[in-house]
């Protein structure tokens, strides 16, 4: 039996949710939805999305797969490349539906401790995956370094899955979505929840290196993007790089104070990161720290479910919601 997705995210009304890491400056969209067609079905060829997201990341309008967010781009690949008793490498800890979508196709999962990936042994591994920032460590890996370890993969035959959702809020400049289409083997899987603030729309993509891309396009179900989350979504590749540099700079800044002052707590530790989030080890488990937190109207992430029992992740909001977790947490971590 497959695991319980762990919850986070929304709650009762007045409660502060740092749980789920959406940009604290969010892009709105809402121009561009008057007037998107909701009594037709879209265009399936989704050419005007393709060629915004292409224009966006810097590939192609032949390598880009709209998806209904990120998570359909995971589930198309493990449909259509992952099968019974293949192995599988998910780096730990990691976003969850990594391991999940792969299980389903019925391949075999072996976790790799964070930070060992050049140690891989990829004989007989049909895939890795890995997040770029990592979630929920907020670590961002150099282009470099990415680029070396798909060139092991391609020597191996293991394909690379590259999970970006994350980048635009960190640096873009890392990005391998520009080389999908020049090599084999890749998948670089792009979100507009996040960086955005739009989780609602469920809009994301994936950049797909030639001899993937066939196979996924193949497999995704017809009309996958709505018609208001298509004009979002264009609105966003438009009008939103001037609004991402202006994010990433806010992020920047307040991560550093809110790191600053987490780290005067007794017990906590702050992972560096260099996401619009925060991994927190604490010295009470989790789920207490976490539920001590909702009493006082703050939702965080428990990390249990990354297998990390004592950590919890906080995402970079205002800085006077910042200030206010920081106290809370300073009470929690004493009762």
């Amino acid at each position: 039996m497959l695991s319980l997705r762990p919850p986070h995210g929304g709650g009762p009304p007045g409660v502060v949710d740092f749980s789920v890491n959406l940009n604290p400056l969010p892009f709105p969209p809402a121009s561009s939805l008057r007037g998107a067609a909701v009594g037709r079905y879209p265009d399936d060829s989704y050419r005007e999305f393709r060629r915004g997201a292409a224009r966006f990341c810097g590939s192609r309008t032949g390598c880009i797969i709209p998806g209904s967010g990120s998570t359909e781009i995971l589930h198309l690949f493990a449909r259509t490349h992952l099968g019974p008793g293949e192995r599988v490498v998910v780096e730990r800890p990691a976003y969850g539906e990594y391991a999940r979508e792969a299980r389903l196709a019925g391949a075999r999962v072996a976790d790799f401790p964070r930070g060992r990936l050049h140690a891989v042994p990829m004989r007989g591994v049909r895939a890795l995956f890995v997040g770029n920032p990592n979630n929920p460590t907020g670590d961002l890996r150099p282009r470099g370094e990415l680029l070396e370890l798909w060139d092991r993969c391609r020597r191996a035959g293991t394909l690379l899955v590259v999970d970006e959702a994350f980048i635009e809020l960190s640096d873009p400049g890392e990005s391998l979505a520009p080389r999908a289409a020049r090599g084999r083997g890749l998948l670089v899987v792009r979100s507009l929840t996040k960086s955005f603030a739009i989780p609602g729309l469920r809009v994301g993509y994936g950049v797909a290196s030639p001899d993937l891309y066939p196979w996924l396009e193949g497999a995704r179900c017809p009309w996958n993007l709505s018609g208001p989350g298509e004009a979002a979504a264009l609105r966003c590749f438009q009008g939103g790089r001037s609004h991402l540099a202006r994010s990433r700079r806010y992020i920047e800044g307040a991560r550093g104070e809110m790191a600053r002052g987490l780290s005067t707590i007794p017990g906590v530790w702050v992972h560096p990161g260099r996401a619009n989030f925060l991994l927190l080890d604490t010295p009470r488990s989790a789920r207490r720290v976490a539920h001590d937190l909702l009493r006082r109207g703050l939702r965080v992430r428990d990390c249990t479910s990354f297998g990390l029992p004592r950590s919890i992740r906080v995402a970079v909001l205002r800085r006077v919601q910042n200030r206010r977790l920081i106290e809370a947490l300073r009470q929690a971590v004493r009762a």
